[in-house]
Parts: structure tokens; C-alpha cells; sequence
């Protein structure tokens, strides 16, 4: 049968805890909710969380938070977050495919030729650098097990296994967070920014580059 008409009873579910603030656990009509998003069924096995605060104006989930090593699924997770909602998952399609991700990329830079913008791009810096910590330290609390660690070096070895572990948002390697000499880092995927503001955009600054993408879309009337 189509995936919408399957009861949520037959999607698998991750038991597996995430430690993203404004989480709240996954219901069976969340799960559904995730399969008509996105039209897979494969989501619901990783599914561990979604923010309690962030559903659209029809009560719908807009993001949710997924298990790096959902059992029984066969694959690792690089990314903890997920955006869903179709409408922002096509605005952020516009939004890179004009674009986007290397002007995002720019404002990260620290030491802009002109100077103009210095501290707003420290600011947006710093609060991205906090974002790839705190995607890197949940990655290594939810895999910390013996059971996990030797599940995740049989299936990426011992040197993807610690990449993996200490990669950042939307799995962007370490390599590729910035450097202090004003060279920007790449922030790879404005949807996984943008999620990680709807979990932890209430908490001052630590979601800056989420925000920002929010407020791009707001201007450019994609939403």
C-alpha cells in the first residue's frame, strides 16, 4: 500500500534519547506525520525527537532529531537534525539554489576586505562554532557504548569512525569549520541550519546561522 495509508504501528523507532534542548519525544502520529513529509519510510527508524515549541500553523512537526546509529537500519546518521516541513524544505531549496550557502558562507568570514560587518560576523562565527560543538559532543554522548563505538568502526574503520564522531552540523568535518585567520567554514546545508535554530534558537545566541537563514527566507518571500 502507499506509504500513507500504512499504519504507524508498522514503522521501526529508534529508543535511543537525544539531548537537543526544546526536545520532545516522537509519537506514533509524529511518525506519520514524517512519512507523508518526506515520503519515505526509512526517517521513522531514526526519529528521536522533535522541538516542542516549532510546529506550523496546522500543528504539524517542522523538523526532527535523528539517531546517528538507528539499530537494524544499516547506516550512520551524519547529520542529527532533520528539516521536514515541505513548504520550508522547498524555500531552503530556493534559497541555495540562489545562492545561498556561499553567501552564507561569506558572512562567516571574520575579516571581511571592507571591515564593515566585523562583530556581526564574529557573532554569526562564534554561534556556528558553538552549533558544530554541541552536534560533535551529542554525536559522541548518544554513541558512547562499547556496542556502538565497535558497530561504528566495523562498518566506517577506526579513522572514519572518529570523523564521523567529531563532525558538526549536517556531518560537515572538522577540517571545514573556519579557521581564525577570517577564512569562512562551509555550512554545507542551510536546511540543517535552520533546524537546528527551531531546537535551539531560544537560547541567545547558539543558534545565530539558523536565525539568520529564517530571516533570509522571511525577506526574500519564500515564506
Amino acid at each position: 500500500p502507499p506509504l500513507a495509508m500504512c499504519p504507524s504501528s508498522s514503522w521501526g523507532q529508534s529508543a535511543r534519547p537525544t539531548g537537543f534542548p526544546n526536545s520532545v519525544p516522537v509519537l506514533p502520529a509524529d511518525l506519520d506525520v514524517l512519512v507523508r513529509q518526506t515520503g519515505q519510510a526509512a526517517p521513522t527508524r531514526a526519529a528521536i525527537g522533535l522541538p516542542s515549541t516549532c510546529r506550523c500553523r496546522h500543528g504539524f512537526p517542522q523538523a526532527f532529531a535523528l539517531d546517528p546509529l538507528p539499530a537494524g537500519s544499516g547506516r550512520a546518521n551524519s547529520g542529527l537534525l532533520k528539516l521536514t516541513c515541505p513548504h520550508l524544505v522547498n524555500a531552503v531549496d530556493d534559497l541555495e539554489d540562489d545562492g545561498g550557502i556561499v553567501t552564507f558562507n561569506e558572512r562567516l568570514a571574520v575579516c571581511p576586505p571592507d571591515g564593515v560587518g566585523d562583530e556581526e560576523r564574529r557573532r554569526l562565527r562564534n554561534s556556528a562554532a558553538e552549533a558544530h560543538t554541541v552536534h560533535a559532543s551529542m554525536r559522541r554522548d548518544m554513541l558512547s557504548s562499547n556496542d556502538d563505538l565497535e558497530a561504528l568502526c566495523s562498518k566506517l574503520g577506526e579513522r572514519g569512525a572518529e570523523a564521523f564522531l567529531g563532525s558538526g552540523v549536517a556531518g560537515a568535518a572538522e577540517g571545514t569549520f573556519g579557521s581564525d585567520d577570517g577564512v569562512a567554514g562551509d555550512v554545507k546545508c542551510l536546511h540543517a541550519w535552520l533546524a537546528d535554530y527551531l531546537f535551539r534558537g531560544l537560547e541567545g545566541d547558539s543558534a545565530l546561522l539558523g536565525s539568520a537563514v529564517g530571516a533570509e527566507l522571511e525577506m526574500e518571500g519564500l515564506i
